[in-house]
Order: C-alpha cells, then structure tokens, then sequence
C-alpha cells in the first residue's frame, strides 16, 4: 500500500517510467552497476583464481573469452566438491556446464603470457549463497576493502576467511574470489548496505531471525528477477501504525505489521517505484520536478501486487497461475470506463 499526500506525491511520468523500467527488467538479465562497469582481472600462465561477475551463461563463454584457458574449476557449494570443464578443440566438456554470476573459478592458463581479463560486473555478482560449509565467492564490492568491513554482514556465522593461497586475506580485490566457511546458510549482499531492520514491541529471538532471512530473500528475489537493488531502506516490523492494515511504504522506510511479514514483497516493490523513478545517474536517491501528484493507483499497485504473486509462485506460497486468473475477472467486473481509469489517479486503488 503506497500512503498519499506527503509520503507519496510523484510524477505520474517518475511512476509509468519506474514501472516500466521494472518490468523491462523482469527478463532475468543482469543490470550492470553504471553503464561502463567492468572489473579486469590479472591471470598468469598456471593456475588463478578469478571470479564469473557476468549475467549467466555457458562454459563455452569463459573459454572463448580466454583463449590460453585449458581447465576451469567451480565449486559447489551444494555439494561441497568441484565441478570441472577442459578444453577439447573448439569445445569444452565436464561438469561443470553453466557459470552463474559471482561464482568462484580456478582458471588454468597455457602458454608464457600475462593475459588482463576485461569482463562486466553485473547487479547479480554481489548476491551470494551462502550454504553452511565452503563456499567460493567472488567479491563484487569495492576494490582493495579491508575484509573486516567486508564480511561485517556475516558476523555470527563466518568461521573462516581464506584467499587463494590458504592464508587470511586482509583485503578483498574486486572480481577475485574469497574462502568463506559459514555454520549457515544466508543470501549475502555485497553491493551496499542491506535494510536496516528494526523491531518496536515484544519479539523472540526466533521471530527476529525469522523476519531477517525473509528481508534477505525478498531483497534477492528482486537482485535475481529484476536487477535491482533499493539503497538506505528502514524495514520497521511492529503494530504501533494502527492506521495500516498489513504494511505500508513512505519515506524510504516499510512498515510491516507483526503478523503481516507476507505484505513485504509488495511493499518493497513501492520502494523499488520510487527509487527506479528518481534515482540520478550514478544510482542515487534523486528527485523528480514539477507538479506534485499521486500517480495511478492502479498501476502502482497492480504492479506491486503482481511482483508479490511472482515471489510467492517462486517460493511455493502462492500460485501465479491462479493468481492471473482472479485478476481477470476482477478486470472484467471492473465497472470503470478507460476513460476514467487513464484520467482518475485513484481509480483501482482499493
């Protein structure tokens, strides 16, 4: 639910633009950080370890992209072993078929050459899954970062911290990967700081944890589908906005009822509206001129409402299937004109 008057008062062109612009992003492929982002890692003859920042693809993709390349390595988290892929002629072959954005590599190269490996550095490289064990993970953050800064977000479950050689790294370099071994698993973003979380009123330990993991997946799940990442977000879970039925977005900040923890991929969609709308060039929070007014209700919420039923079909909660077919004969009973629904900011709110 998106608040009026003083809390949401954009363009209607910054709201059709943010909606747009999410939608065109639905397609799964990775937004890169600006549009000249790119990391360039250094690889000697023999064995590197070089990180994957690019959106997904197949394992011919790296070889082609390094022509000394004769072996690569990833590790699977999963599973806890390697996964391999060598060079025969023009193809490659092993296990290891598809490179997902962030993932680790060992890169063996032939010949006496340095070779400087230009590649992008995708939204999606500074999402890492964490599964409890080793894990490979390409840092996507700021370059030369002391790793104490860098790893602060894993406070509680980091165990180890080791670079290529088995030693502790002091700091990360971007598009290199890092040894991290973690008693459980967690979806780490890198990028920026995640939501700041807040609790007001009476919450166990258990019920916390709860609402952080699902705040993680609800921000991964829009790095994942969409490319993109709200910054300096307040998630504030608790009762005391009793005008809310189930959660709210104003301000940069969410508000979720204690039993509503379900409202939060819709209202971060509204957060994601806002932001897509008036961010500046470099991915700051920006602002948009002219005429206050509240944009299509309609439109903003369909959207939000949309976005929510994806998640939930993704994580098994809900059906999007089903979902699509309420909303139709919803639209169908809908007694407004298009006249009225293209002109009239507040038809379809409710």
């Amino acid at each position: 639910m998106l608040p009026s008057g003083e809390y949401w008062s954009r363009g209607l062109l910054g709201v059709l633009t943010a909606v747009v612009l999410l939608w065109a992003l639905a397609s799964g492929v990775g937004t890169a950080l600006a549009a000249s982002d790119t990391v360039t890692t250094e690889l000697r003859p023999g064995w590197n370890l070089a990180g994957w920042t690019e959106d997904e693809a197949s394992v011919e993709t790296l070889f082609a992209a390094i022509p000394q390349l004769v072996v690569a390595y990833a590790w699977d988290a999963d599973l806890q072993r390697y996964r391999l892929a060598y060079r025969d002629g023009e193809s490659a072959f092993g296990d290891l078929e598809t490179l997902s954005p962030g993932i680790g590599l060992w890169l063996f190269l032939e010949g006496e050459e340095t070779v400087a490996w230009e590649r992008p550095l995708v939204l999606q490289a500074g999402l890492a899954e964490l599964r409890r064990g080793w894990n490979l993970v390409t840092w996507a953050g700021d370059d030369g970062i002391a790793t104490g800064v860098a790893l602060a977000e894993l406070e509680g479950i980091l165990l180890e911290a080791l670079g290529g050689d088995g030693s502790a790294p002091q700091t990360l370099e971007q598009g290199r990967p890092v040894w991290l071994r973690v008693s459980s698993a967690k979806q780490w973003w890198q990028l920026n700081p995640a939501p700041h979380i807040e609790f007001r009123g009476e919450f166990t330990p258990e019920q916390m944890r709860e609402r952080r993991a699902y705040v993680d997946d609800v921000v991964a799940f829009f790095v994942r589908r969409h490319g993109v990442v709200v910054p300096g977000l307040t998630v504030l879970f608790g009762d005391e906005k009793a005008d809310m039925t189930c959660g709210g977005y104003a301000a940069r900040t969410l508000f979720i009822r204690n039993l509503c923890i379900t409202a939060l991929p819709h209202e971060y969609s509204h957060a994601v509206q806002e932001y897509l709308a008036v961010r500046d060039s470099e991915g700051k929070w920006g602002g948009v001129r002219g005429e206050a007014r509240l944009g299509p209700s309609w439109l903003s919420e369909g959207a939000a409402n949309y976005a929510a039923a994806v998640y939930e079909d993704l994580n098994g909660t809900g059906s999007l299937k089903q979902w699509n077919a309420d909303a139709l004969d919803i639209g169908l009973a809908n007694g407004n004109s298009l006249e009225a629904i293209e002109t009239d900011m507040g038809v379809g709110g409710d």
